[in-house]
């Protein structure tokens, strides 16, 4: 009843298409589970006919139910096939061939029950053995993880089983011995229950559809958001961007740029192996970026011998140029230590800190997108880093972090004209 594949009119989203591959797969393993679980069956009616006399008055029956057993787990062995076709294939089968499966594979039961029913008490046939598969197939329906399906599922059970207890009434009240409303009631809650079964696989089916749909649509964003901020954010800064994805769209915001670079890391890097110039950047990273991320930073992108951070964006903790501040003293005061104990090579670097109003947001094409900062506020921050070289200090502050940072230690310098400003911007050295 599989094949073919439905049409869709409107691009689904990833996670949508990966859930319907993945329900595909659960419905192949399902039918695969009862195929096999058929074949059992199958054997062990088998081997209860092989050891009953041929002029036992069961005898064809049995071998009828077994013949009808293989057929239906051919069948399910089939399916399995074809569906594990499509899903390599991917492709996706049209709804109603499910609807058409499902009326087909509880046919199993209903004719079996029929069947023997005309050999063995309908009272027996009907509640006995030959329903049960009824159960199985919609405890089985929980895996195709679609609500109506498996209500559907449920109500042609009830349907199948009611369709027998009409065909063989007079039979089943002539065998219950107790009063007519009794029986009447009994197969009435029977086949009642059946809805019943089959309402509690549709809410088990669709909650546990919900959950996957919440965790790959959770995941589909996170990897959203690495690939838009990169590997340069902390863990529990992308956990606050799911909950709250604030900054993602472009935006006017206040920031604090932290612009840092390697001193004379040409004269470093041009006589020593490729390998050992990556080993000691990835050592200066390493540290670096981790205080940068501790202090709710981002690091934006690296320049080569430096890089370019971002405070107060995509976040804003509220305190980014204290944050700023302390993230750079820290690296600084790291970098001593670790030069100190000969675990780097004598190194220095410089630090600007700016603060003021900067574009922030997603910026490129469809094939190439990251989140970047624009304004003058950055070009401002690259220029006081080139003070330091002037200067011969390490860490430079603007006036306007000073201020916001209530940095109180932080020493004056004389006004320095910057390229590009008609009026010099407060500098101040902090150690």
């Amino acid at each position: 009843m599989i094949g073919g594949m439905a049409q869709h009119t409107k691009e689904p989203p990833d996670y949508e298409v990966e859930l319907s591959r993945r329900i595909l797969v659960s419905e192949q393993r399902r039918a695969l589970l009862l195929a096999i679980v058929l074949v059992v069956l199958t054997g062990i009616i088998t081997l209860h006919a092989l050891t009953m006399s041929q002029k036992h008055e069961l005898y064809f029956l049995y071998r009828w139910l077994g013949g009808l057993m293989l057929a239906a787990a051919l069948y399910e062995g089939f399916l399995s096939w074809i569906l594990l076709r499509m899903i390599r294939a991917g492709r996706t089968p049209a709804q109603w061939r499910l609807y058409g499966n499902a009326l087909t594979e509880l046919a199993l039961p209903t004719v079996i029950a029929w069947a023997a029913a005309r050999h063995i008490p309908p009272s027996h046939a009907i509640t006995g053995l030959a329903t049960y598969p009824y159960f199985l197939i919609i405890l089985l329906s929980t895996l195709r993880l679609d609500f109506r399906l498996c209500f559907f599922t449920g109500f042609v059970a009830w349907g199948g089983f009611t369709f027998l207890c009409i065909m063989h009434w007079t039979e089943l009240e002539a065998a219950w011995g107790g009063p007519l409303s009794g029986v009447h009631f009994g197969f009435f809650m029977r086949g009642v229950m059946y809805l019943v079964y089959g309402a509690v696989a549709a809410i088990v089916s669709s909650r546990i559809r919900h959950t996957l749909e919440e965790t790959m649509s959770t995941m589909q964003e996170r990897e959203r958001v690495t690939q838009l901020f990169g590997q340069h954010l902390s863990p529990v800064v992308v956990n606050q961007l799911l909950t709250q994805p604030t900054g993602v769209t472009s935006e006017m915001r206040d920031v604090c740029i932290m612009v840092l670079d390697i001193r004379n890391f040409t004269t470093y890097s041009e006589d020593r192996p490729a390998d050992e110039v990556v080993a000691y950047l990835n050592t200066l990273w390493g540290f670096m970026v981790r205080n940068v991320n501790e202090h709710e930073g981002f690091l934006n992108k690296f320049l080569g011998d430096g890089f370019l951070a971002v405070f107060g964006a995509p976040l804003s903790s509220g305190i980014d140029c204290k944050n700023a501040v302390t993230a750079s003293r820290k690296i600084l005061k790291e970098l001593d230590e670790m030069t100190a104990s000969g675990k780097l090579p004598e190194t220095r670097v410089g630090i600007a800190l700016h603060a003021g109003q900067a574009i922030v947001g997603v910026i490129g094409s469809e094939g190439k997108r990251e989140y970047t900062v624009i304004g003058d506020v950055v070009n401002v921050a690259f220029r006081i880093e080139a003070i330091n070289k002037e200067l011969g200090t390490q860490l430079l502050i603007s006036g306007p972090v000073r201020r916001i940072a209530a940095v109180g230690d932080a020493v004056p310098m004389a006004p320095i004209p910057i390229r590009g400003r008609h009026e010099p911007v407060e500098l101040f050295k902090v150690v």
